[in-house]
């Protein structure tokens, strides 16, 4: 996992390229005494770029913490900050096919949010407080 951190307000943020499902996120960022990460500002959305871009050198597919499992079109955070920032690339969140309940941070070119399935892989940003 990498090392590299960036703070953001009282948070400090840190990039896993560790390929896991939105379940596993989780487990992975507590091996860090982490939590998943989310996204509550615009700026924070782009600290939170640069953070993978300054480790990676790209911007690879990521995991936000926004999910909407619990009630269908209700999206909620799962560090359970209000839910009012969006990013959302055009039509999304749209729900085609079955059970796209999470957010991948970067999606397709305009590096916006797409809902996907819980079980594809992407890389993840974990954080705590400071």
């Amino acid at each position: 996992m990498e090392s590299l951190m960036k703070t953001y307000g009282s948070r400090c943020f840190q990039f896993v390229s560790i390929q896991c499902s939105w379940a596993n996120l989780e487990q992975n960022c507590l091996a860090l005494s982490r939590n998943r990460a989310s996204v509550q500002s615009f700026l924070k959305y782009h600290s939170m770029q640069a953070l993978i871009q300054d480790t990676t050198g790209q911007l690879p597919r990521t995991w936000d913490g926004g999910f909407d499992a619990v009630k269908e079109g209700t999206w909620m955070l799962s560090d359970w900050y209000r839910f009012y920032y969006t990013n959302r690339n055009t039509y999304e969140p749209n729900n085609t096919g079955v059970g796209k309940d999470c957010l991948e941070m970067k999606a397709a070119s305009e590096k916006r949010w797409f809902d996907v399935p819980s079980e594809f892989v992407f890389a993840s940003l974990c954080s705590r407080k400071m």
